[in-house]
């Protein structure tokens, strides 16, 4: 068992190459990186959790909204 670097749910080895909650493709996360790899991966995985981060509050900020008014 793997967990993704994003949004920190744990991967099964049949799905490895691919987080099904988040979308984020572990290959990147598990090969030999160059220099230039690893700083390209630290960009794209900044970026992933920033929009994961973002997303999840979203969400949360619209269920608090939805119970607030009342509205299903």
């Amino acid at each position: 068992m793997n967990q993704c670097p994003v949004c920190k749910k744990l991967i099964s080895d049949e799905n490895k190459g691919l987080c099904l909650k988040c979308g984020w493709d572990i290959h990147y996360y598990h090969s030999g990186m160059t220099r230039f790899e690893e700083i390209r991966f630290q960009k794209k995985l900044k970026i992933a959790r920033r929009n994961w981060n973002f997303l999840v509050s979203s969400v949360k900020e619209n269920r608090a909204l939805k119970k607030r008014f009342n509205v299903t």
